[in-house]
């Protein structure tokens, strides 16, 4: 499962590349999810022996519940989008000016 981590991450540095318009990043992710997805076919097959066979079948369909949640759950998306988390409240709500910044606080002024 970590794989498929690894491969979102990539298609996301392809996102990121294409709307700021970097094409060496952009390669680097197009490698990476050649590389990743050359290494999940055969990490998946050939099918593996009973019982390890099952573990494959589980991990595919939590990645697919993964996927499936935002697109099930009315509103999922827009409460996420608004959370404290990514709109910078959390990170700016202690934050009187007083003291070191903390790393959240710095990331969310970028």
């Amino acid at each position: 499962m970590i794989l498929c981590v690894y491969l979102m991450v990539c298609i996301a540095g392809v996102a990121l590349a294409v709307r700021r318009r970097k094409p060496l990043l952009a390669v680097v992710s197009v490698v990476g999810i050649a590389v990743l997805a050359l290494v999940i076919r055969y990490t998946v097959y050939p099918i593996a022996e009973y019982p390890f066979n099952r573990l494959q079948l589980i991990a595919g369909a939590l990645v697919l519940l993964g996927f499936a949640i935002p697109l099930l759950i009315p509103g999922f998306y827009r409460r996420v989008k608004a959370s404290p988390l990514f709109t910078g409240e959390l990170a700016t709500a202690g934050d009187a000016g007083e003291g070191p910044e903390t790393p959240l606080v710095a990331a969310t002024r970028c």
